[in-house]
This record gives C-alpha cells, sequence and structure tokens, in this order.
C-alpha cells in the first residue's frame, strides 16, 4: 500500500512541476511578446499604421514616423523605403475591414501618378 501512495505522489509531483513550466513559460512568452512587439513604441514617434506579410520574412508595412507616412518594404536581411504617402489620403480610404490592403496600395500609387507594369508597358511600346 506505501509503495502505491509513494508511486501516485511521485506522478503528481511530475505534474505539479509540468503545469509549473507551462505557466512560467506562458508569462515570459506574454512579457516577451509586449517588449518586442512592432506597435510598442518607447517615445512614441514611430507607428505601423498597417502590414501585410509577402512570405516568411518579408512584408509591407504602412510606417508614420513625426510628419511622414511611408511605405516600407521588410525582408531578412533589408529594409527599403518605397514611396512616401499622403496621411490625407490615407484617413479619406475606407477601414482595414472594408478595403484590403493590396487593393489599398495599388489606388494609393495609381492616384500618386506611379507606373505600374501595365503603364511601363505602354510608354516602352
Amino acid at each position: 500500500m506505501g509503495e502505491e501512495i509513494r508511486g501516485f505522489l511521485s506522478v503528481l509531483m511530475i505534474l505539479v512541476l509540468f503545469a509549473g513550466v507551462l505557466f512560467l513559460a506562458y508569462y515570459t512568452t506574454k512579457l516577451m511578446g509586449k517588449k518586442i512587439s512592432l506597435n510598442s513604441s518607447s517615445g512614441g514617434q514611430i507607428k505601423v499604421l498597417d502590414r501585410l506579410s509577402l512570405g516568411q520574412d518579408k512584408m509591407l508595412l504602412i510606417v508614420q514616423a513625426a510628419e511622414k507616412t511611408l511605405l516600407v518594404a521588410v525582408a531578412s536581411h533589408a529594409v527599403a523605403t518605397l514611396c512616401e504617402l499622403d496621411p490625407e489620403a490615407l484617413e479619406q480610404l475606407p477601414a482595414a475591414e472594408d478595403s484590403p490592403f493590396m487593393g489599398v496600395l495599388k489606388d494609393m500609387l495609381k492616384n500618386r501618378g506611379a507606373k505600374g507594369p501595365e503603364q511601363r508597358k505602354e510608354t516602352d511600346e
């Protein structure tokens, strides 16, 4: 009988330790997530307004820094500013739920007079 109780207590101890490790992992992840988040701002000067994932390590970001709104491409080993966007035009766009990011991006580039692939072909001919 004593050996059965000892075995039960061993299993119970392992389960309690396992639950403790899971709790600590969850708590640590929550703390790290708050510190590493792209939306967190230490000085409040830079804000990520929207983002679109293009692949494993590639994304487009609409970033507001001071008085400028920029379209930024981010990859695993590079960051590039693609263009500056008009903040007033962004405010007039429908909410993100109403319009997908790529549609909004194409409309903004078209309105700025940027040459897309179709326009380049017409000018090249």
